[in-house]
């Protein structure tokens, strides 16, 4: 193992470096999740900031049925 990176004058610990990488990897697999399910976290409630004309136009675009639950 590499302990450190060294670009010129730059060193670069490479611990640093992969929390770094699985954090930024988890926030995008995060924000692909709820954008999946968010037509179903307006129906329920957990976000407000959507109305009723915005919840059909999001289920019809990711093809969802109302009824579904």
């Amino acid at each position: 193992m590499i302990p450190f990176l060294h670009l010129g004058p730059l060193s670069i610990p490479t611990y640093g470096l992969m929390v770094a990488t699985g954090l930024l990897v988890a926030a995008y697999l995060l924000q692909a999740d709820i954008n999946r399910h968010r037509a179903q976290f307006i129906k329920r409630g957990y976000l407000k900031s959507a109305d009723k004309k915005n919840l059909k136009e999001i289920m019809v675009t990711k093809h969802f049925s109302l009824s579904e639950s």
